[in-house]
């Protein structure tokens, strides 16, 4: 069964994003400020973020598109 502390901090999160949205602050800061403070409630690791961006970009699937974009755009400079 879901735990209810964390259903609640997940509306949380979504509610300061939506709120730091319309209050027109820069979107990085409207997705770190709730982020990193669900990671310190939830009682996760500080490392936690890192390991999971590290864990994603791991995949080859991912490194195949901005490797594909970057070749298809030197070929362009070089008038391929």
């Amino acid at each position: 069964m879901i735990n209810m502390i964390e259903v609640n901090l997940g509306v949380l999160v979504a509610l300061s994003f939506i709120v730091l949205v319309i209050l027109r602050t820069p979107i990085f800061i409207a997705l770190a400020v709730p982020s990193l403070v669900y990671i310190i409630l939830a009682g996760l690791p500080l490392t936690f973020p890192a390991q999971r961006l590290t864990y994603m970009l791991d995949s080859v699937v991912l490194l195949t598109v901005p490797l594909f974009i970057f070749v298809g755009s030197l070929m362009n400079k070089a008038g391929v």
